[in-house]
């Protein structure tokens, strides 16, 4: 796996997602969460946006890590698809927009 453009959690962001200071983000759902959250402007599509456009995406892939691939591919089954979107909703950390 190619690491160069995988990022590195800096002090002002950690901890982030159990990643500490200096942590390479393997994972390319949190590290896109953490460009999306910290560095949009790496992102010119999404840095367009206005922020109530923003936060659907920053919800699916940062609060939910949704697989839209496994959606579309029919590659999961809904209990696992589906189970992350619960927990948010459970903790209450799911606007009434997000879950629109």
């Amino acid at each position: 796996k190619n690491t160069t453009l995988l990022p590195l959690v800096l002090p002002d962001h950690a901890p982030y997602q159990g990643h500490g200071v200096n942590d390479c983000i393997n994972d390319h759902d949190i590290a896109l969460a953490y460009v999306l959250d910290y560095f949009p402007f790496l992102l010119p599509s999404f840095n367009a946006l206005e922020p109530g456009q923003r936060a659907p995406i920053l919800f699916t892939q940062g609060k939910m890590g949704f697989n839209n691939g496994w959606l579309v591919q029919g590659e999961a089954p809904p209990a696992l698809l589906f189970s992350r979107f619960k927990q948010v909703i459970v903790r209450g950390r799911a606007s009434q927009a997000d879950i629109s």
